[in-house]
Formats: structure tokens, sequence, C-alpha cells
């Protein structure tokens, strides 16, 4: 039995390993220019609008049922729990450390949120095929089913909230008070300012003689000569129209902002799979768009290689470039490296105490791996589909990926064991 702990900590580090030498690809396309700013904001745009919704419209669809949305409610619990415990705690750790105010953000996306997709996928597969798993048979199928609809609450919060707390903050803007004051300062009478006056006052003597010699051309300015303040006019109707739509519209902003191509994604998701006359157009024996489902599965699997070799990319700046201090990178390696899974283990114990999880020690497992995650690579595209704090949020991933080659393994073990 410890042979085959140790076998499955040895696959979920080769697992992480494999992640970063996918990676490493990443940085040579960085080296090499391939990869730079504008670069990766196309891949950026690419996953947010094309990959990530079709691999979670894909996995979710194929894999949940009406009966399943009702007996599996603790996997989006146990997402949300783990979301919420995250980022209370490392609310708490940066005021106790005083974390740059600047990083409040991006310190508090990568405290609450995980890499609930990718990653729990990898691990349930290396598990189910080991030999002597001890899942049983249909190992595999029944951990991704899982691991795909505890996606969803992940991919909602990740692509709404995230994606609004990792935006830059929005410059200052003209009031028209300002306008105003700069009427009345420079819309005067001549047009001219002190500092002006002053100018005018050293070069006097020079163009007296160039006037008395007719070498150059004296031109009146007239009496009501002012600065063409009607150029402000269309900017003070554009601003007014904004601030009018704003008012009528207060949450259309926020709205779009939420409602991003992903979590459309698993709506749809939800609610095809969830139907199983619509399920059965995509999926299954003779389904008649059949072709549209896998193509929809060719495009998301793009998903994976695409934000891989995107964090490699900033990587290849190295981690130095980042603005970060040591004891925040400390704070989220131990946070999500060490505190968080032995939170997990405590409230999943309370659900099972609770009788509120099914048997299959399988679910149970997917619930503990749910805690037991670095931060999500997504936030890595958020940050750079922005290019807010891409390179700070990229080194908390570069340091927590490293750490986990040898926290999950042993977490993993624990797991298993205890199951």
């Amino acid at each position: 039995m410890a042979e085959d702990f140790w076998n499955a900590g040895k696959l979920a580090g080769e697992s992480v390993v494999e992640a970063l030498l996918v990676a490493s690809a990443g940085v040579k396309l960085g080296w090499d220019g391939v990869m730079d700013k504008k670069g990766r904001q196309v891949v950026s745009q690419l996953c947010a609008n094309a990959f990530v919704p079709a691999l979670v419209f894909d996995k979710l669809c194929r894999s949940v049922t009406l009966q399943d949305v009702v007996t599996w409610w603790t996997l989006p619990l146990n997402v949300l729990a783990s979301i919420l415990g995250g980022g209370a705690t490392g609310i708490g750790l940066a005021k106790l450390a005083k974390v740059e105010k600047a990083h409040h953000m991006t310190f508090l996306c990568a405290s609450a949120l995980g890499n609930l997709g990718n990653l729990p996928l990898v691990l349930v597969h290396a598990v189910c095929t080991s030999e002597n798993t001890p899942f049983g048979a249909a190992c595999e199928e029944r951990g991704i089913a899982y691991v795909a609809f505890g996606m969803f609450v992940a991919t909602l919060v990740q692509w709404s909230v995230a994606n609004v707390l990792l935006a830059p903050p929005k410059p200052p803007v003209r009031h028209q008070c300002e306008l105003s004051e700069w009427t009345a300062r420079d819309a005067q009478p001549g047009g001219t300012t002190d500092e002006g006056a002053k100018e005018q006052e050293g070069e006097g003597s020079e163009k007296d003689a160039l006037i008395e010699r007719d070498e150059i051309e004296v031109e009146v300015p007239k009496a009501d000569a002012r600065p063409n303040v009607e150029e402000w006019k269309p900017m003070e109707s554009i601003g007014e129209a904004q601030k009018q739509t704003r008012e009528r519209q207060p949450y259309a902003g926020l709205l779009k902002q939420l409602l991003t191509p992903p979590v459309l994604a698993t709506f749809l998701a939800l609610f095809i799979g969830a139907v199983p006359a619509l399920k059965g157009l995509l999926y299954g024996a003779g389904a008649p768009l059949a072709p549209l489902s896998n193509a929809i599965a060719v495009v998301g699997g793009g998903m994976v290689p695409s934000l891989l070799i995107l964090l490699g990319s900033l990587l290849s700046e190295g981690p130095a470039t980042s603005t970060l201090q040591k004891r925040t990178v400390l704070l989220i390696v131990g946070l999500r490296g060490a505190i968080l899974p032995v939170m997990g283990m405590g409230f999943v114990a309370l659900l099972k105490v609770g009788g509120c999880l099914p048997p299959d020690p399988l679910f149970q497992f997917v619930l503990l791996i749910q805690h037991t995650l670095p931060s999500a690579i997504n936030l890595s595209t958020i940050a750079t589909m922005h290019d807010h704090n891409a390179l700070e949020m990229s080194s908390l991933l570069f340091y927590q990926y490293i750490a986990a080659i040898f926290f999950m393994p042993a977490f993993l073990t624990v797991y298993l064991k205890i199951l």
C-alpha cells in the first residue's frame, strides 16, 4: 500500500513537471522575441474568447446530467468554500504582512483562485490509470465528470470577479469644473499668460529694431482674440453622453465584464447537459451534430498548451523583473501549498460527518484535490489581457508551481491513506 502511495505521489509530481516543461517552450519563444508583449496579448485574447469557452463547454456538457446537478451539489459548494477560504485568509495575511497596496488585488486573486480546471484533470488521469488504483472500474470517467462539474464555479469567478479585480484602475477624468477654470484663466483678451508676457518683453527690443528697418510685418491682434474654446465642445458632448448613459444603465458595464465568453459557455453547457434531448444532438452514438461537438473539442484542446506557453513567455523575463517583495511570494507559496490543504481536509471532514457526501471515495478525493492546487494559470491570462501586474502574477505562479512539485505529492499521499 505504501508503494501505491509513492507511485501516486510520483505521478502527481510528474504532471507538474510536465506542465513546466511545456511552459519552457514559452520561455524560449519569449527569449527569441516571438512571444513579445503584443504576441502575449493576442494569445491571451485567443484563450479568453476561444480556447477556454470551448474546453469548458465540451467537458461540462459532455459529463453533466440533470441528476448530477441535484446529487453533486457539494462539488461547487466545496469550490466556493475553497475560494472564500483562500480569499479571506489571503486578506488577513496581506494586512498582517503589509503587502504593497499596488499588489493587493493580485495577492487576493492568487490566494483565492486555484487551478481547478487543468491540473485536477491531469491528477485524476494519473491516479486512475496507475496500476492497482484504489478507486475501481471506470475511475477516469467518473473522476473527469466530478472535476468538470466542479469547474463551473471556478470558471464563473475567474472570468467574472477576477476579471474585474485584475483590471487596471481607471484614469482620472477631466471634469467640467476644470474646463471652466481653463477657460476663465486662459481665454483672456489678448490670450497671453504671465510667462508669455515675460518672453515678449525679452524679445521686444529686437522686434522693434526689425520693425523700424521694415524687415518684418506687424500683425495687429484683434481685441477679442482668444483660444478656440469650440474645440472642447465635442469632448464635453461625449463626456455628457457617457454620463447620461451611466445614469440610465448603471450596471451595463459591469454585466459586460461579468458575462465573459467562458461564463456564457458554462451556463450554456449546464443547460444543454441537463436536457437529454439537446445533449443527444451533440454527444452519444448517432448524434447528428457530432461534427460540431468534435470541432468544439479540438478548439478547446488548444487551451492547455496555449496557457502554459503564455506563462512561460511571461517567465522568460525572469521573476526578478517583478516588483513583488520576497515575503509576498513566500506568503502565497505557503498559503496555497500548505495552509489551504489543511483547511480543506477539515471542511471535507465536516461534509462527511454531516452525511453530505456520496459513498464514492473518488468523489471525496476530488474534493480534497480542489484545496491542494497552486493558483490558476488563467490569472496570468487575465492579467496579461489587461496589461496590468502581469509580471507580478507570473512570478507568483512560477514559485508556486516549483513548490507544488514537493507539496502536492505529499498531500496526495495523505489523501490516499485517509480514504
